[in-house]
């Protein structure tokens, strides 16, 4: 893959407030805000293939089908941004609309959901995560797209690293993220407020199974001297 710093150069080239926005997002990562780097980056790439096609007023979905009719991205690109199971589109649609501590991805596509790490959205070091994991490919896509308006020849073939990460998206409600913490599941059994608000409050409680897991180290570390 071609590196940031040469890609932001050549999007320099293309337009100044384009290139600002990704030394913004690379600045955000480094302070660690996770969330702010990966909405920008997203919201970014959305602009920046929006302005290559001149076409402001179409859905992300519509944009990048527009991409690919015109061949600017190919059939792994175009699964990678656009498709149904996973996708940079459905990831932004789920920070832009939806009840993020609910929402949580598995990294690791080997492991079976019962071995398998979550990692809640609501969290910058998911958010983290998955600007480490997927900027270095978007700003190949970006370079991509704007070849065709500064003229140089890159050769970007990027498919075997978008197929390397293919995490997966799980909804949990109120019961599993309970039991995700390390509280019982029927622990808000009988407090009437609504589901949304059950999973807003359960965000704001420590990790009990984290925490059971550091006492458990000290312990062992105690016991071995």
């Amino acid at each position: 893959m071609i590196s940031k710093y040469t890609i932001m150069e050549r999007v320099w080239l293309f337009s100044k407030f384009y290139h600002q926005r990704l030394c913004d997002c690379e600045n955000l990562r480094k302070d660690e805000k996770g969330y702010a780097s990966i909405v920008l980056l997203f919201n970014t790439v959305e602009n920046i293939f929006k302005s290559i096609l001149c076409d402001y007023d179409s859905s992300f979905f519509n944009t990048i089908k527009k991409a690919k009719a015109k061949a600017m991205i190919n059939d792994v690109e175009y699964d990678f941004l656009n498709g149904d199971e996973f996708s940079i589109r459905k990831l932004r649609n789920l920070f832009a609309h939806a009840n993020l501590p609910a929402i949580c991805l598995m990294l690791n596509k080997n492991c079976s959901d019962e071995n398998n790490f979550l990692y809640p959205l609501s969290e910058e070091d998911t958010c983290m995560e998955l600007y480490d994991m997927f900027s270095p490919i978007i700003f190949n896509i970006i370079l991509k797209i704007i070849n065709t308006q500064v003229n140089e020849n890159f050769d970007i073939n990027i498919d075997v690293e978008i197929q390397k990460n293919n995490p997966q998206i799980k909804i949990l409600n109120s019961k599993e993220l309970l039991t995700y913490k390390g509280f019982p599941s029927d622990y808000l059994d009988g407090v009437e407020i609504p589901e949304e608000a059950k999973v807003r409050l359960i965000d704001n409680e420590p990790d009990i199974n984290s925490y059971s897991n550091i006492f458990k180290n000290i312990a062992d570390i105690e016991n071995n001297k």
